[in-house]
């Protein structure tokens, strides 16, 4: 939460942005999806749309890294 509020306080590039905010919603839907492969039989698309979600997540936290490290143009 406190980097999501960061990055709408400092601006930063439409990229990052973009990419916090798509995290931001992988994360709620990672944490649903989890939520639902635990309440039910785990039925094998849900345990794989989990896996999935997981290295998307992995993949947007890297985005949102790298864009933060960036230096910005002079």
């Amino acid at each position: 939460t406190a980097l999501f509020g960061h990055i709408r306080r400092q601006g930063g590039s439409p990229i990052l942005r973009m990419a916090a905010r798509a995290l931001l919603h992988m994360l709620v839907l990672q944490i649903v999806l989890g939520i639902a492969t635990i309440l039910t039989n785990v039925p094998i698309w849900l345990a794989s749309l989990h896996q999935v979600g997981g290295v998307l997540v992995f993949a947007l936290t890297c985005l949102v890294l790298q864009q933060t490290r960036q230096r910005p143009d002079p």
